[in-house]
């Protein structure tokens, strides 16, 4: 994967080569990822994340319930030299929805979805091991992170709360202060049903 560098940022996946149409997009890309305030990227998330949330929702006694999961990618820098070195790890399960209260003494409940997911990486083969990622996502975008070993949060470290970008039904996390780490997160609904009699 190449690196972009505009002014100092670095920009994953777009190729060095630019044409004239490129800045333009670009641009649009760094005003999404950084350059909007949070409220502004809630308000985006808040409108795509409706129909999931409202298909969660619906009404009605079926045999077999509405269900939501997600499937989450982490990429991060690995300070490697190695330039074919490119650490990620994927993690996907089914997740429950309910009210969770988000913020510190003064907070707030949310509609969320929420649950702990099944995480491979590419260092391993993917093969299944003990790792798992907590998830929480509410419907304004927030997303809360935490991975863990064998059910246990890995180095102790307590959830990481972001405030998510949405577009084309995607869920983006950058956190520049760890490793500068992306999550990406998308959502795939199944319907509710009855057991054949």
């Amino acid at each position: 994967m190449k690196m972009l560098r505009v002014r100092g940022t670095q920009i994953l996946g777009i190729v060095v080569k630019a044409t004239v149409a490129k800045p333009l997009a670009l641009a649009s890309f760094l005003l999404v990822l950084s350059g909007m305030p949070p409220n502004a990227r809630a308000d985006d998330c808040a409108t795509m994340l409706k129909p999931t949330f409202d298909f969660m929702k619906q009404p009605g006694q079926w045999d077999i319930p509405p269900a939501v999961y997600a499937t989450v990618t982490k990429q991060y820098a690995s300070g490697s030299t190695n330039a074919t070195l490119d650490p990620v790890r994927y993690s996907n399960g089914r997740l429950q929805y309910g009210k969770v209260f988000w913020g510190g003494q003064i907070g707030y409940f949310a509609d969320t979805f929420f649950g702990t997911i099944p995480t491979v990486s590419n260092k391993n083969g993917f093969a299944p091991g003990g790792l798992s990622l907590n998830l929480q996502v509410n419907a304004s975008g927030g997303v809360s992170v935490q991975e863990l070993l064998k059910g246990v949060p890995i180095g102790g470290l307590p959830p990481q709360i972001f405030q998510g970008s949405c577009s084309s039904g995607l869920v983006t996390v950058i956190d520049n202060h760890k490793n500068k780490t992306a999550w990406v997160i998308s959502f795939t609904t199944t319907p509710p049903g009855e057991v054949p009699k």
